[in-house]
């Protein structure tokens, strides 16, 4: 993705985004060979601009997220122990308190329980890191 700065707003840029071509047939990812997907793409010019401008913007009910300002006491996001032992226990705990779950936190790559287990997760709307 080429990016370039918009000169009067140093806060956003513009870059090209591909989305799927919904008027193309069907097509599959191939996820170890990139190259032998078989989606149709479509370019398109988009202006990308800092959330931390307009944070009114942002809401969980208007948007299905919203903007925060909160410390961590996670100092190396590169260490994965770090990561899974301070930064997501907290970021469960502001799930948890932001919506009233019983159960939060995040999900991303490696944190998918039920997939590991072979289920969908569409049973079970569990939201906690770890198997």
């Amino acid at each position: 993705m080429h990016a370039e700065a918009i000169a009067a707003d140093p806060a956003s840029f513009e870059a090209v985004i591909n989305y799927i071509d919904p008027s193309a047939p069907i097509g599959g990812i191939n996820f170890t060979d990139r190259d032998k997907s078989t989606f149709s793409l479509i370019p398109h010019r988009m202006r990308i601009e800092s959330a931390r401008r307009r944070p009114e913007r942002f809401g969980l009910e208007k948007t299905g997220f919203t903007w925060l300002n909160r410390p961590t006491a996670c100092r190396d996001f590169s260490d994965p122990a770090e990561v899974e032992n301070v930064y997501l226990p907290e970021a469960a705990a502001l799930v948890k308190e932001m919506t009233g779950a019983d159960l939060g936190g995040p999900r991303g790559p490696g944190l998918w329980p039920d997939r590991q287990r072979g289920g969908g997760g569409a049973e079970r709307r569990r939201l906690e890191p770890g198997p």
